[in-house]
C-alpha cells in the first residue's frame, strides 16, 4: 500500500485495505473512522492522528482507536527526515525489531515502507491513557529513574551482541548516514545564531559550540564506534509513556525513527540534559548516572563508572547537534515548538558547560 501524506486520506476504506493486508481483519469490516490531530508543537518530524474505529462484523481484538503516524507535512522537516532515512528506519523497527526489543513498545497495527521515497506510515497502539511528561516543563526525577532503568534494560540486552550484525538497515553512530550531521551542525550552526537562539547563551557557550562544530566527525566517531548497543537516539520525555510501577505499562518506549547501532550513553545524556529542569539534573545527574551503571551491571554489562562518566560527557557534546539544527534548519510549526527548542538549547549547553565538556574536548582532541 502507498505512504499516507494526510490524515484526511485515513477513511474507512482505506483503514480497512490496511487492517486486510497487515492480517487483523478477516471476517469484519470497517463501518467508519474519524480522526483527531494530536501532538501538534511536540514532534517537528511527524504528523500524528487519533483515529476512532467502530467495525462491522467480527473484528477481533482490535482497538476501538488507533495513532496514525504520517510523514511530516513540512517540506524542510521530511526531507531532513528522508535524507536520514529516519521514517524507514523506525518502521522496520517496529517490523524486525519490536517484537524482542527487550523493553515494553506500542503494538504496531501496520506500516508501509517506499524505499524509493524513504517514506513510511505506521498504524499504533493508542497510549493515551498511560502518563506523559510534559518536555517545557521537565520531567520529575522520580519519572527520570525509571526511564533511565528501562533504557539499561535495552542497551544491555543488545550490548555488543552479533544480532546487531543483521540490522544492516540501522546505521552506525559514526555510519555514512548519521555522519550527514557533520555538515549539517556547520551548516546550521550560524542559522541557529541568527533566528535568535545566540540571546540563550552564554559567550563561553558559544565558544563551546564552535569547537563541538569543529569536533563533531571526531565526537560522533567516539559515540559511535565502541561499545555499540541499539541507541534510542531521542530519548525524551515525551517519547515515553508511563504505567502503574512494576506492571508490563511501567514505561513505554516509541518514537524510533532516530535508532542507531551506537554507544547507549547519548540516550542517557540526551534525556537528562534536555528533559529535566536545570535545577533537577543538577541535583540529580551524579545518581541516575549511579543507578544505569547499576542496571547495566544487573543486566550482566560490567563497565568501570570512570568510563560511563567519561561517555556521558563525550554524548552531551554530541547532543549539542540538536538544538542547534532544530533551532537553525527546522520549521518548528507553532509557539510550542518554538518554546521546546529554546528549552533544550539552554538546558543542553548548560549541562555540557556544567559538566566542563571543554576540559574533555582538550583532554581527547588538544586544545585549538
Amino acid at each position: 500500500m502507498a505512504v499516507p501524506m494526510s490524515a484526511s486520506d485515513l477513511d474507512a476504506a482505506w483503514l480497512e485495505s490496511a487492517l486486510r493486508h497487515a492480517g487483523h481483519l478477516s471476517g469484519g469490516s470497517v463501518a467508519s473512522v474519524s480522526h483527531q490531530i494530536i501532538g501538534e508543537g511536540v514532534g517537528m518530524v511527524g504528523q500524528l492522528a487519533r483515529l476512532t474505529i467502530t467495525y462491522s462484523g467480527e473484528a477481533g481484538d482490535l482497538p476501538p482507536t488507533m495513532i496514525a503516524k504520517l510523514p511530516s507535512p513540512y517540506e524542510a522537516n521530511r526531507a531532513q527526515m528522508q535524507a536520514f532515512r529516519y521514517y524507514v528506519r523506525e518502521a522496520l523497527f517496529y517490523r524486525e525489531v519490536a517484537p524482542r526489543a527487550g523493553v515494553r513498545v506500542p503494538r504496531c497495527y501496520w506500516s508501509a515502507i517506499d524505499t524509493e521515497t524513504n517514506l513510511s506510515a505506521l498504524l499504533l497502539e493508542d497510549l493515551g491513557h498511560l502518563e506523559v511528561s510534559d518536555q517545557i516543563a521537565g520531567m520529575s526525577p522520580a519519572l527520570a529513574e525509571r526511564a533511565i532503568r528501562a533504557a539499561a534494560k535495552l542497551h544491555a540486552k543488545w550490548w555488543q551482541t552479533p544480532e546487531l550484525d543483521a540490522l544492516d538497515w540501522m546505521d552506525f553512530g559514526n555510519g555514512p548516514i548519521t555522519m550527514q550531521a557533520v555538515p549539517l551542525f556547520h551548516y546550521a550552526w550560524p542559522l541557529f545564531l541568527a533566528n535568535g537562539f545566540e540571546r540563550l547563551l552564554s559567550p563561553d557557550q558559544i565558544r563551546l559550540g564552535e569547537r563541538v562544530r569543529d569536533r563533531f566527525e571526531d565526537l560522533l566517531n567516539d559515540f559511535g564506534g565502541t561499545q555499540r548497543t541499539i541507541c534510542h537516539t531521542d530519548f525524551r520525555s515525551e517519547n515515553m509513556f508511563f504505567g502503574a510501577p512494576g506492571t508490563d505499562d511501567d514505561v513505554v518506549l516509541l518514537d524510533w525513527q532516530l535508532t542507531t547501532r551506537s554507544g547507549g550513553l547519548y540516550d542517557v545524556a540526551y534525556m537528562l540534559a534536555q528533559s529535566l529542569s536545570v535545577e533537577d539534573r543538577r541535583a540529580h545527574e551524579d545518581r541516575l548516572l549511579r543507578v544505569y551503571h547499576q542496571c547495566l551491571r544487573e543486566g550482566g554489562i560490567e563497565v568501570p563508572f570512570e568510563e560511563i562518566l567519561e561517555y556521558y560527557k563525550v554524548s552531551l557534546m554530541v547532543c549539542l547537534v540538536i538544538p542547534v539544527s532544530v533551532g537553525g534548519t527546522l520549521d518548528m510549526a507553532n509557539e510550542r515548538g518554538r518554546m521546546l527548542g529554546e528549552v533544550i538549547t539552554q538546558r543542553t549547553f548548560t549541562a555540557a558547560t556544567d559538566q566542563g565538556c571543554a576540559a574533555v574536548l582538550d583532554a581527547r582532541y588538544g586544545t585549538d
